[in-house]
């Protein structure tokens, strides 16, 4: 990753990435509430943590970037794939 528009792309699939698992977390949360009220606390913390590091996602940090990538890339993938 050299260059800006090299940075750019990979920090807009990282967001991208968050607010697929943000959006996933939200339709767990409905679900959550239907079923187990308890797990609804926890699903509404990791969201809150999601949308904090989505926030702090910048250009100037792509190791930030990438860690995003590489952590929740195969968990959205795997979704979207059933």
């Amino acid at each position: 990753m050299d260059t800006t528009t090299e940075r750019l792309a990979r920090l807009e699939t990282a967001q991208e990435l968050l607010s697929f698992q943000i959006a996933w977390l939200s339709k767990q949360i409905q679900m959550a509430r239907e079923a187990d009220a308890r797990a609804v606390d926890v699903l509404i913390e990791q969201k809150s943590q999601l949308i904090e590091l989505e926030d702090r996602l910048t250009l100037a940090d792509p190791a930030l970037t990438e860690q995003v990538i590489e952590r929740y890339g195969p968990l959205v993938r795997s979704r979207q794939a059933r």
